[in-house]
């Protein structure tokens, strides 16, 4: 008899890289960053937010928004299961953090 697996809960972090056009449909969406808190670290800065988009009824999707360089964003998101089991908004905020100070950009 095979073993069962746990099943998981979709995605755990997505990362997005806009180039070209998508860089200013990017820039417009993170626009307005007043529920933004902003974070500085190794090569840039970087804003977080909760987004209303994923998990319905939830307390929304955990995204950081970075630029590397005048042609490239990135957003980096956690899905809402993984964020809840990460725990508070302080450990979320520090992960997404580490994972953009880990980020570089090759051409």
């Amino acid at each position: 008899m095979e073993p069962q697996r746990k099943q998981q809960d979709g995605y755990r972090v997505e990362i997005y890289v806009y180039e070209g056009d998508a860089v200013h449909e990017a820039d417009r969406f993170w626009k307005d960053r007043s529920e933004a808190t902003k974070k500085i670290f190794g090569q840039g800065t970087g804003w977080v937010r909760r987004q209303w988009v994923g998990e319905d009824g939830g307390a929304g999707t955990p995204s950081l928004f970075m630029s590397l360089g005048d042609d490239r964003r990135v957003e980096i998101m956690l899905s809402p299961p993984y964020a809840k089991k990460i725990g508070t908004e302080k450990a979320i905020e520090r992960l997404l953090v580490r994972i953009a100070t880990g980020l570089t950009a090759d051409d």
